[in-house]
């Protein structure tokens, strides 16, 4: 087996910590998550052969055999697949680009009105449990997993593996973000999200100095950072001085219906 991305090897990593069950294999790696089950990349598997990556068939009764209740497919795989091979099968391919940043990250400045701060208090994970939701909570039993995954990103924070930070306008958390100190000196962002209302205005880029900061006293040395190849994500880390690793990942996916 080559080594694995570095993006895998921090999920790994991550989900780990969060008490998911990682199971190798010959040609793939199973991922668990028995306590989040709509957790969808935490029900996966992570395809490590080019053999079975050409064989998508293969793939998806390798996924299900594992994941026999699962009502979504999630399967990463080692290279591009081909969009002819995987047509049949009713899924969508998506890839991501790890960008990495060997320095920490200053702050930008915080426009007046806001106000920042870790989230640390049930309140606060409540009020990130809500603002996840009120975003993205269109799918079915979003909501279950969402709560689930505060959960964890709390115990996280609680352990001191990571923190999460937020900025506030008044009462109201308007951007969020996490990092998780992983592979020893390694550090990587989690869910980096800002409200649409109060976007463009740089919250997300002094999120990301703050949590550089506190990962850079915790001894890191490398900042991992994924987006969308091309995407106004991507532009942003870059011009903040993230620089691509040189390697993507690849996804197979289909949500629960």
């Amino acid at each position: 087996m080559h080594e694995l991305p570095l993006a895998w090897r921090t999920d790994l990593a991550i989900l780990e910590m969060s008490s998911a069950q990682v199971t190798g294999f010959e040609d793939y790696i199973l991922v668990r998550s028995p306590d989040n089950p709509g957790y969808h990349w935490g029900n996966c598997i992570l395809v490590t052969s080019g053999d079975l990556a050409d064989d998508p068939a293969r793939c998806l009764r390798t996924f299900q055999m594992h994941l026999p209740g699962a009502d979504h497919v999630a399967i990463g795989l080692p290279c591009a697949p081909s969009p002819l091979a995987w047509q049949p099968f009713d899924v969508q391919l998506e890839s991501t680009e790890s960008l990495i940043r060997r320095e920490p990250l200053w702050p930008k400045e915080l426009p007046p009105g806001y106000d920042v701060r870790q989230l640390l208090t049930d309140e606060d994970w409540a009020l990130a449990h809500r603002a996840d939701v009120a975003e993205r909570g269109d799918s079915p039993g979003y909501d279950d997993f969402a709560s689930r995954r505060i959960a964890t990103h709390q115990q996280l924070s609680d352990d001191g593996l990571g923190a999460f930070f937020g900025v506030f306008a008044g009462v109201e958390l308007v951007a969020d973000l996490g990092i998780v100190v992983c592979l020893q000196q390694v550090a990587r962002y989690q869910d980096v999200s800002t409200a649409p209302a109060h976007r463009g205005k740089g919250l997300a880029s002094h999120l990301l100095g703050v949590a550089s900061r506190w990962a850079a006293d915790r001894g890191v040395d490398s900042w991992l950072i994924l987006a969308e190849p091309d995407s106004a994500a991507a532009r942003l880390y870059r011009s903040l001085g993230f620089q691509s690793l040189g390697e993507r990942c690849y996804e197979v996916y289909r949500p629960t219906t």
